[in-house]
């Protein structure tokens, strides 16, 4: 019990690794279709659930945002949207320091303020 009373007061993050995810688990049909993480340009979080978007479509995946984000090398871009890094073409900066992301299929996403100083990190802007 002290254990968990410990861990339920660090909140923090686990001791153990966690491995990388290799390929994402996506429902196509009656089909499940194993994707590279380098092939998604983003993933969007909606109602229906979470959906990853490639060159070839958009695919139904049941792993959160969280899991893609810490394990498959995407970056939060806002609250229902990772994008990943290497596709990004450009950062566009609107107004009160909100952002878009516009990816290599001209695909314009939005970045909140939030998440907007660790995109810049990352391109060291």
């Amino acid at each position: 019990m002290k254990k968990v009373r410990v861990a339920l007061l660090d909140q923090g993050t686990p001791r153990y690794q966690v491995s990388a995810i290799t390929r994402i688990p996506c429902s196509h049909g009656h089909k499940i279709k194993l994707i590279d993480p380098a092939e998604i340009e983003y993933v969007h979080s909606d109602i229906s659930g979470i959906h990853a978007y490639t060159a070839t479509g958009s695919y139904f995946t049941e792993l959160t945002l969280k899991v893609l984000e810490s394990r498959a090398g995407l970056l939060r871009c806002h609250k229902q949207y990772l994008v990943n890094p290497a596709l990004i073409e450009e950062i566009v900066p609107l107004e009160n320091g909100l952002a878009q992301v516009k990816t290599c299929s001209q695909t314009v996403l939005p970045v909140s303020r939030r998440y907007l100083r660790g995109l810049k990190a990352l391109f060291h802007l």
